[in-house]
């Protein structure tokens, strides 16, 4: 005979109807016991005793969850804080859906924190260069909301104010929170915080409930308010036992559980590989860091395949990326190298076709090929030919075909366009004659990068001053231009930024990375993020050019970088959700 399981539902005592009402699904569905005796809920027993509590304001003389605590040190308890039987409803019809009983996999829900147009002024992670400068904040450790002077501050959730401070507004290196007030909330098993900072005013005090979306307080610029943001809104959040590398212990993004005023929130994609990868690692060097990171990530392999479709050769099995790493491969497929050109001359277009699809055929492991690299740049052209974007059109249409022949599933990706480069004119409006020509495509691969080493220039506005190129960043920012230029009907697409890397040159033969760490990895990532988390067309990944010692871009010997890229994948980030597909 199987060991009882022991679960009981404690509801206030002289509950109104609406409360069993709010429990009658999830108490059906799993069979639970309820009650409205706390010492009936601590003494029922079994193998495994869970109390699930429901807490709403005043509902209790005291503390209740330190009552069972202390009186029923054996029991699990699942808290839920909520201030009305709907939030109820709500929160245990989702553990019916999902066969969750006791919200292991549920996470605290937060409520839109402030009285004001909703957006954010700085998130979670950014800016390193100003941060680091404090022990265990590796960039910024919460999320900054939009918040004019005296703007109402609103609780996230239900829960005790376990701290307030409103005696150090002035004191900005010691306090950099200055005004705050911190909340506590339970929720299952799990136990969170919130921090709100910078504050003006605090109309709460120790101790008191809270209930989600009441006033706490008005916005200000107290402690130490960075740069040039002025009032706004400071939100921290901490989850118990949770860890994100490089923070102190608890801290975490907040966005992940924000809901915003229209009904949206971020939902990673699970169903993708996170966002970081490198440009070639044959000996799976990195392959294996960013496994033992807990990183899904992506490497890249370049393959020269020639135009002879005779040729018996060819081919690569690169199936343990999966196996061993779980990793994601990718192959830009190229004609040749310098003269001879990444596509052929165009008399050779339909042996180059057939000799990619001979190398997929052959091939394992890999759905992923990037047709050619940066066409629109002289130095990628065969000999006595240049490479115009119809012709490039034309000989990927071929390529296209001759791929889905062999390997339907394919993803047949669009070369990069080098995103400076104006030799041929305007590189946008190369970018554009090219999918103008094309028969179809699916994905699309980028390129950018800084000119310099300074993690600063991943946000960036500067632009070129010369034309053609009024219009495109001078530094990393430039990937944005070429996504925004994507047509509408192209925006299903996956991007991939196959080439990252800053551009450093003191003298000559001198470029490539330095090796520091100040966050330029780190911040270059977060900033691919952050274009994510806008909501449109997903950047799958962005890899670091290059790891092996091939040339000046060599990462394998330039250890802080190395390290600066271990970091950053602490962040996990992945591409997300739509908000009709969360």
């Amino acid at each position: 005979m199987p060991d009882y399981v022991s679960h009981i539902i404690l509801l206030p005592q002289g509950a109104e109807w609406k409360w069993y009402e709010a429990i009658r699904n999830y108490m059906l569905h799993f069979r639970v016991t309820v009650t409205q005796s706390a010492d009936d809920g601590g003494s029922f027993h079994g193998t495994s005793h869970t109390i699930t509590v429901i807490d709403t304001p005043g509902a209790w003389p005291g503390n209740i969850v330190d009552w069972l605590r202390e009186n029923y040190p054996d029991a699990a308890l699942d808290v839920v804080q909520v201030s009305d039987a709907q939030a109820l409803t709500d929160i245990l019809d989702e553990r019916v859906q999902t066969e969750d009983r006791h919200g292991e996999r549920q996470t605290l829900s937060l409520s839109w924190p402030a009285d004001a147009d909703a957006r954010i002024n700085q998130h979670f992670a950014s800016r390193p260069w100003i941060y680091r400068r404090w022990p265990q904040t590796p960039a910024h450790e919460g999320t900054d909301v939009y918040a004019p002077q005296g703007t109402p501050v609103l609780a996230c959730a239900d829960g005790d104010i376990y701290f307030l401070d409103t005696d150090h507004p002035d004191q900005p290196e010691i306090y950099p929170y200055g005004n705050q007030v911190r909340v506590k909330h339970l929720f299952g098993k799990q136990v969170y915080c919130t921090i709100y900072a910078h504050l003006e005013s605090v109309d709460v005090q120790d101790g008191e409930r809270v209930t989600r979306g009441q006033r706490i307080g008005t916005a200000g610029a107290t402690g130490n308010v960075v740069g040039d943001e002025g009032h706004h809104l400071h939100l921290s959040f901490l989850r118990e036992g949770a860890q994100v590398d490089g923070y102190r212990p608890d801290l975490v993004d907040p966005e992940l559980c924000l809901v915003w005023p229209d009904g949206r929130r971020l939902v990673p994609d699970e169903s993708f590989p996170h966002l970081y990868g490198m440009h070639e690692d044959a000996d799976h060097e990195m392959a294996r860091a960013m496994r033992d990171t807990g990183v899904q990530g992506y490497i890249l392999w370049t393959e020269e395949t020639g135009a002879d479709p005779d040729n018996s050769g060819g081919g690569r099995d690169y199936t343990s990326l999966v196996t061993d790493y779980g990793h994601t491969a990718i192959v830009r497929l190229n004609h040749g190298y310098g003269a001879a050109g990444t596509i052929p001359r165009s008399d050779r277009y339909a042996d180059f076709a057939r000799c990619c699809a001979n190398w997929v055929a052959r091939s394992q492991g890999c759905d992923i090929w990037v047709i050619g690299n940066e066409p629109n740049n002289l130095r990628e052209h065969p000999s006595r030919e240049q490479i115009t974007p119809e012709q490039y059109a034309a000989c990927f249409n071929l390529v296209y075909e001759a791929i889905k022949g062999v390997q339907p599933e394919a993803v047949v990706t669009l070369g990069a366009i080098d995103p400076t480069n104006a030799t041929l004119g305007d590189c946008r409006q190369y970018f554009l004659a090219v999918l103008d020509n094309l028969d179809a495509v699916d994905g699309i691969a980028l390129h950018a990068y800084t000119h310099g080493p300074d993690p600063r220039f991943i946000v960036s506005d500067e632009k070129f001053q010369h034309p053609p190129l009024t219009w495109q960043y001078y530094h990393f920012r430039m990937f944005e231009t070429f996504m925004e230029a994507i047509p509408d009907n192209l925006h299903c697409l996956p991007v991939y930024i196959t080439e990252v890397n800053h551009l450093f040159k003191t003298g000559e033969g001198d470029h490539g990375w330095v090796d520091q760490n100040e966050g330029w990895v780190w911040a270059m990532y977060q900033r691919v993020d952050e274009w994510n988390r806008c909501g449109g067309q997903q950047i799958r990944c962005a890899l670091l050019y290059r790891y092996p010692r091939i040339d000046d871009w060599m990462i394998r010997d330039k250890e802080l970088v190395i390290q600066d890229f271990q970091q950053a994948m602490g962040l996990k980030y992945r591409p997300y959700l739509h908000s009709d597909e969360a």
